[in-house]
């Protein structure tokens, strides 16, 4: 599913030489690691977008400053929209970024956790997340695309404590929203900030950006995305189905900046979901 760039790409066309991108940051929401191809949001979207490559730059566990460092390093790929989406939490900073009193950014290089490094070299990671895998698929049910990809789900839990600076803190908040925003208008690309539907974190958004919201466009999602029928009953992130609707409102968004779709027969996935989960549901 990655391409040599390194970035979630469905098709044969590395993502440096794709055209007119629609690019959306985020963490495990955007990247959608546990989704089948079929049903996952970019994929929707780029069977039915016109003159437009949707691509999802997200990844498990980035928060925030992950994200903008992510896109400044992908900066030179022809985005026209960049698209950060926002959950609770990821607000939250690991002091990867620092401010000069001119509000250029330093870009901190990780500290790897000793202990790990040790794990890496003597190359039993993997065998602990086996075990630890295992342990719990006897106690919890997966479909059989989350369990093909459990490598990748423990790696990034693995990943997110390697940094050894974990001090939090939501001082530099504004200030790297407003980077974004800046950086993408000096690309000659758009900025759009996505929100999910929880009133606590919007609450917050809106109290630390203050007057600098009114020159961003922002958006948040329908509350409908709440609903337990969307999410993976294992975790909060959405499943096939939540994937869909997610879509749905992606297009309503996208639809303001005269950027066309062919019409999605919504019920069509529907039933495709229905279908897949059929023929894939493991019995015990």
């Amino acid at each position: 599913y990655f391409d040599k760039d390194g970035v979630k790409n469905f098709s044969q066309q590395p993502t440096s030489e794709k055209k007119n991108i629609i690019g959306f940051f985020g963490d495990s929401y955007t990247e959608n690691i546990s989704v089948t191809e079929e049903f996952e949001f970019s994929k929707i979207l780029n069977s039915n977008i016109k003159n437009f490559n949707i691509v999802n730059y997200g990844v498990g566990g980035y928060n925030l400053e992950q994200s903008l460092i992510r896109y400044i390093k992908y900066k030179e790929h022809d985005l026209k929209y960049v698209i950060f989406f926002m959950m609770p939490g990821d607000h939250f900073e690991r002091n990867l970024i620092e401010f000069d009193e001119n509000e250029k950014i330093k870009i901190s290089q990780p500290e790897f956790n000793f202990l790990f490094r040790i794990l890496g070299k003597l190359n039993i990671s993997y065998l602990i997340m086996d075990a630890y895998f295992n342990f719990r698929y006897y106690f919890l049910n997966f479909h059989k695309t989350n369990r093909k990809n459990y490598p990748i789900l423990y790696a990034n839990k693995v990943y997110s404590e390697f940094y050894t600076k974990h001090e939090r803190k939501e001082d530099d908040f504004d200030k790297i929203i407003k980077y974004f925003n800046q950086s993408s208008k000096e690309n000659d690309a758009k900025f759009i900030l996505l929100l999910y539907p929880s009133e606590k974190m919007i609450e917050y958004v809106e109290k630390k950006m203050k007057n600098e919201l009114n020159k961003i466009d922002y958006y948040v999602l329908d509350k409908e995305l709440l609903e337990s029928e969307y999410l993976f009953k294992n975790d909060s992130h959405w499943n096939e189905l939540g994937n869909i609707y997610f879509a749905k409102y992606l297009i309503n968004i996208l639809k303001n900046y005269q950027i066309e779709f062919e019409d999605i027969d919504l019920n069509l996935y529907k039933n495709k979901v229905d279908e897949f989960y059929i023929q894939n549901t493991i019995s015990k």
